[in-house]
């Protein structure tokens, strides 16, 4: 029997600055792409130039490419000033089938901005042109590629984040494993037929049907070569974790179930939720309040991860 799907009155539940964000996002956005990827990377391109914002000053960037199998993987790295406690790895979002180095340029350099860290961006293959584990094998490469003489906080937001996950997984207990990883909004291959994914499947800015669609895109050929996240067996051994999730979101109960594996196998994880934030609040870091705050939030676990020390909600709490 099909689970009832929760009807929610998201005007009477989300600030008026973060409606305003929704409003000019789907305004922006073309309703009538139906299963068009040429036209979802095209409209989703448009709105991520909607919330462009300048780059921070004293931020030097790099474009460039790393040769890696015969193929070119395009990078683009930040650079602030020589703090070498710890390098980010970023993978950004864009449910495996959109996004690259423009989509999350800004976000990328604001990190940089305020932890003071090279930030290195991966520009991995979409699908479904290149379904899993395309993009991972990307991320991987990159991964390999970086000076491990300086440690590596791997940092990704929605499909970034299962990515990162993954790549977590893949270097746990080896000598080149993540110094911690800070997933934001992640999806992490949870039960779709409970939780968030029901509560929230109408939710503003992602819906479950759209991440139903992303997902055949990704893996349309069920490889199970590189296990989806949740679907791991053995949480032991992974990085100081940090899961930032929105609570409006059908990936919410993801990122909940993740953090809970990895502390019941004796791991350190932590779960912030922003209380009535929606999918994709990154980029309403500049002009919704609760998601500065979250993304203050995001950066100060990372720069706290950078010094070997743990993470409390009372200190995150305090920003």
């Amino acid at each position: 029997m099909a689970r009832k799907i929760n009807t929610i009155n998201y005007s009477n539940r989300l600030d008026n600055d973060l409606k305003l964000f929704i409003k000019k996002l789907q305004e922006n956005s073309d309703h009538h792409t139906a299963n068009d990827i040429t036209k979802i990377r095209n409209s989703y391109a448009r709105t991520c130039d909607l919330f462009k914002s300048e780059h921070p000053p004293g931020i030097k960037i790099e474009t460039t490419s790393v040769t890696s199998k015969s193929k070119e993987i395009n990078v683009r790295i930040y650079k602030k000033n020589s703090n070498l406690k710890a390098q980010i790895l970023y993978a950004h979002g864009g449910g495996f089938i959109m996004g690259g180095l423009e989509s999350h340029d800004g976000i990328c350099a604001d990190i940089c901005d305020l932890t003071g860290f090279k930030v290195t961006a991966v520009d991995y293959r979409l699908s479904p042109e290149y379904p899993h584990p395309a993009a991972f094998e990307d991320v991987l490469e990159i991964y390999k590629s970086l000076n491990k003489e300086i440690p590596v906080i791997g940092v990704g937001d929605s499909a970034g984040g299962t990515l990162i996950a993954m790549l977590a997984n893949e270097l746990k207990n080896t000598a080149s494993s993540l110094k911690g990883q800070v997933l934001i909004y992640p999806y992490l291959g949870g039960n779709m037929e409970s939780g968030s994914y029901l509560t929230h499947a109408e939710a503003p800015c992602l819906t479950t049907n759209d991440m139903k669609f992303y997902l055949e895109c990704w893996n349309h050929n069920q490889d199970d070569s590189v296990k989806i996240p949740l679907n791991e067996i053995n949480f032991e051994g992974l990085p100081p974790t940090v899961v930032f999730t929105a609570s409006d979101d059908p990936l919410n109960s993801d990122g909940i179930s993740y953090v809970k594996k990895i502390n019941s196998s004796n791991g350190k994880a932590i779960h912030i939720e922003g209380e009535h934030l929606v999918h994709g609040f990154l980029r309403a870091r500049n002009i919704v309040e609760k998601a500065k705050i979250s993304f203050a939030k995001i950066t100060q676990s990372i720069i706290i991860l950078s010094q070997n020390e743990w993470i409390s909600k009372q200190t995150l709490r305090s920003l």
